[in-house]
């Protein structure tokens, strides 16, 4: 019977920089057996699909002598970044270090330092920036006509919180409340 070469072994190897998960699926696929992997070249590990000469010649270093090389990332400490465009961390693995920070963030202008851009503090929650509902669309939405049910259940859980209920009229115009106006940036309940 033939056995693909372990699952052991091939984590083992995944620990080598830019050797994720589908280059270690191809490699088991070229590879039937462990023998077969022990003998390989570093021509034979060249051939493999998504394996391109640097990683063979990493991976045929390791298999050969048993010893990883130094990662350029492991131990070292990482600068948090966010990005601007889809509004979310950059994964860790492709942080630079503080010393790298200023010329990865050149080479990527739609990135920046995180600050916690997606932990902004809303009221008693903390919810991130894209969910937040705006006041023009949150006025809107109060101006729905509710069920006398829809309504009950508000009345219950604004008194669970003890809170009180404003009653809010938009107009066609833009808006209008029937409460007195409250400041910008203030809650609306």
């Amino acid at each position: 019977p033939i056995s693909p070469p372990s699952a052991d072994l091939v984590r083992r190897l995944g620990r080598i920089d830019q050797f994720g998960p589908k280059r270690q699926a191809s490699l088991q696929e070229a590879f039937k057996t462990e023998a077969e992997l022990c003998k390989a070249t570093e021509k034979d590990l060249r051939s493999v699909a998504k394996i391109g000469p640097g990683l063979a010649k990493v991976l045929y270093g390791v298999i050969a002598t048993g010893e990883f090389p130094p990662s350029k990332w492991r131990g070292e400490a990482r600068v948090a970044m966010w990005n601007t465009r889809t509004q979310k961390k950059v994964s860790t693995r492709s942080l630079p270090t503080e010393e790298g920070a200023e010329a990865w963030l050149e080479k990527r202008p739609h990135c920046e330092r995180y600050t916690g851009q997606d932990m902004t503090l809303r009221g008693p929650n903390l919810v991130s920036d894209a969910s937040v509902m705006g006041e023009a669309d949150y006025l809107m939405h109060c101006g729905q006509a509710g069920s006398a049910e829809e309504l009950a259940r508000l009345d219950q859980t604004l008194a669970d919180h003890k809170l009180a209920r404003r009653v809010v009229a938009v107009a066609a115009s833009g808006g209008s409340s029937s409460a007195p106006a409250a400041p910008p940036g203030s809650s609306l309940f």
